[in-house]
């Protein structure tokens, strides 16, 4: 709850230029920003790392991101013109141990909406079985 928490005061409340000005005169910043490259772009990961900060009674297990929410973006390289993606998500089969979740980077989200609106997605794939058909 924490987090939440500093995130909701953080980036909602002051905003995003107000809460890294705070950070800035607290003298903690370079110890918490620890070469994010756009604080401003990635609060969820400040205010994060702010609250690790300070301390308290927390665990933090970490997991490859290229295993959970990349997954798809490893998979082809990284690379890609977003066609694996969606052939991926909405036509191909659907992996019998999909990641818990899928993270969707620039465009991604609003390219693949109008094909889940439309329900353009086979049964089998993951959006098929996900979505339901």
């Amino acid at each position: 709850m924490d987090w939440f928490n500093e995130m909701h005061q953080g980036a909602f409340i002051l905003g995003d230029v107000a809460y890294l000005q705070a950070l800035e005169s607290s003298g903690h910043s370079a110890r918490v920003l620890q070469a994010i490259a756009n604080p401003d772009y990635m609060m969820i990961h400040v205010t994060g790392q702010n609250v690790l900060h300070r301390g308290g009674a927390y665990r933090l297990h970490l997991r490859r991101a290229e295993d959970c929410a990349y997954f798809y973006q490893a998979m082809h390289g990284w690379r890609w013109k977003r066609l694996g993606l969606y052939s991926c998500l909405l036509c191909l089969r659907s992996p019998a141990h999909a990641p818990a979740m899928i993270k969707l980077r620039g465009g991604e989200r609003r390219k693949l909406e109008p094909y889940l609106k439309r329900r353009l997605y086979t049964q089998r794939s993951l959006a098929g079985r996900l979505l339901g058909t």
